[in-house]
């Protein structure tokens, strides 16, 4: 069985860290990744090969379909720092915090539904273990 490197977006959606994904290819855990208890009790919930590949599919997926939106909010987020501290109106900076706030629920809603998606390849045993290995890494 190969290392389950799939940390993918599933730990930061189910512990509510709403923090911006590093995109790029998914890689395979090293050493270091190892250490952490989340990564290491991956590998109990014995992912078939199957499994592994349709993960990888859809966390590669929908990194494509996020980056746009990410890099985007970043940008929002930026114009938004710089209105505040300028003397913008009220209502210029109030409307750019809607877009960030607009783009902010996209980008949480493409990555709930990469979990959703997840979620259907994992079996029913393993979901619930799955939740067992979250809660242990950051009770709720």
């Amino acid at each position: 069985m190969r290392n389950a490197w799939i940390w993918i977006p599933i730990l930061p959606l189910y512990l509510g860290s709403l923090g911006e994904p590093v995109m790029g290819q998914p890689r395979p855990l090293r050493m270091m990744d190892l250490r952490r208890p989340f990564a290491r009790n991956l590998r109990e919930l014995n992912l078939s090969d199957e499994q592994l590949r349709q993960l990888q599919q859809i966390r590669h997926r929908k990194q494509e379909e996020l980056l746009e939106r990410i890099l985007e909010l970043r940008a929002a987020r930026g114009r938004l720092r710089e209105l505040l501290v300028g003397d913008a109106p009220e209502s210029e900076v109030a409307a750019q915090f809607q877009r960030v706030q607009q783009l902010t629920q996209e980008v949480n809603a493409k990555r709930f539904e990469a979990v959703l998606e997840m979620r259907q390849v994992l079996s029913s045993e393993q979901r619930q273990h799955l939740l067992k290995i979250l809660e242990e890494a950051a009770p709720f």
